[in-house]
């Protein structure tokens, strides 16, 4: 007995488009896997709190250029060689205090 499936019949069983099993058999034959392949592309340096910190900033006042952000954001942060995790440390603490954060 064939065990062997044709793509109409998963499409119906799965109830899935025929394009998704086409690009799944294609993806598993380039790659021989179905797993998430890795991305290309440079990976975020900033931290989620810098981040929120950011975007609460620009909601703030929403007519601020970007330039005028990073100007702001520059004046009141500075860039912590230091810190393993690459992230914007607030001038107005110590290195200490942060690391114990």
């Amino acid at each position: 007995m064939n065990d062997c499936w044709s793509q109409r019949k998963v499409v119906i069983g799965l109830n899935i488009s025929r394009h998704a099993i086409q690009r799944i058999v294609l993806k598993f034959q380039q790659h021989e896997t179905l797993e998430n392949l890795p991305k290309s592309g440079r990976k975020p340096d900033n931290a989620p709190r810098s981040e929120r910190l950011l975007i609460r900033a620009s909601k703030g006042n929403p007519k601020k250029t970007a330039h005028e952000l990073l100007m702001e954001w520059k004046s009141r942060h500075t860039y912590s060689e230091a810190y393993p995790a690459k992230v914007w440390v607030n001038r107005t603490d110590s290195i200490e205090e942060t690391f114990i954060k």
